[in-house]
């Protein structure tokens, strides 16, 4: 039984996973099409389990398809 442990990623992290631009990520956040960053100490910190739920996801619909 694997166990992951959430991890707060920063913007250069998110960006580095994705694959994205930063314009595209904050567009998709806006547009609700990927998670949104909690503001910590004034700087946006993105759940890496909730990342990783995204690509989970990303790839599930691919394989529905």
């Amino acid at each position: 039984m694997t166990t992951e442990t959430d991890e707060l990623l920063d913007l250069k992290e998110v960006l580095a996973i994705i694959k994205y631009g930063k314009s595209t990520l904050y567009k998709m956040v806006s547009e609700g099409e990927f998670p949104a960053p909690a503001k910590i100490s004034g700087t946006n910190r993105w759940s890496s389990l909730e990342v990783q739920d995204w690509i989970r996801a990303k790839l599930a619909n691919r394989d529905a398809a």
